[in-house]
């Protein structure tokens, strides 16, 4: 393992968003990872983290155990694709770094409750 220098930044719009308490992915979200898969798939020197995120409700223990149960359900999603595993690193942030900061709707809750990839060349 190492460090994954970031190169494809438009790869940073491909947002997978999931359910209130879920790391199931849903069929409008397919889409967007079938699409990454064929990207990986055609650049086979690029690596990714897949990170996964929660909104604030639940435990900061909870969330990390969520977080990282999305992100691995996404691995798995690219995997089987056809994207070797060892290209593939996850993480989770559970509910620290959200991108709607103290949501008070769903809107905004739907936004914290996402995976997102950094893909690049392992360093």
């Amino acid at each position: 393992e190492g460090t994954i220098k970031p190169i494809d930044q438009r790869w940073a719009e491909v947002v997978i968003f999931f359910a209130y308490d879920s790391a199931a992915i849903g069929p409008a979200e397919r889409p967007k990872l079938e699409t990454l898969g064929k990207h990986l798939l055609e650049h086979p020197t690029y690596s990714v983290v897949v990170e996964g995120h929660c909104d604030e409700r639940g435990s900061d223990e909870y969330n990390r155990a969520l977080g990282e149960c999305r992100a691995l359900v996404v691995r798995d999603y690219l995997i089987s694709l056809g994207v070797d595993g060892a290209r593939l690193d996850t993480i989770s942030y559970g509910e620290e770094r959200p991108k709607i900061v103290n949501a008070d709707g769903e809107g905004g809750h739907q936004e914290n409750r996402r995976a997102e990839f950094v893909i690049g060349i392992r360093q």
